[in-house]
């Protein structure tokens, strides 16, 4: 998936998910090393609801592996 790919895929049906996604796209994802960046795909395919609860730390995912691209978006 390239990243013009990523950008459409980062056009959610919530406005803050979106401004979320696409500046993570935008600022960080090139310096992400391939297996970030596969967490980051796979982030996506999580529902927007789910998504954005987790970036915004009012729940975690199961699935364990998420945690350090969670942690991403969090770090500046």
């Amino acid at each position: 998936m390239n990243k013009s790919q990523l950008r459409w895929q980062c056009r959610r049906g919530m406005l803050e998910l979106d401004y979320l996604l696409e500046s993570f796209l935008n600022e960080k994802f090139d310096q992400l090393n391939d297996s970030e960046q596969a967490l980051f795909k796979k982030l996506l395919g999580y529902p927007d609801r789910v998504i954005l609860n987790w970036l915004l730390g009012k729940s975690s995912p199961q699935d364990q592996q998420l945690l350090p691209i969670i942690q991403q978006f969090k770090s500046d």
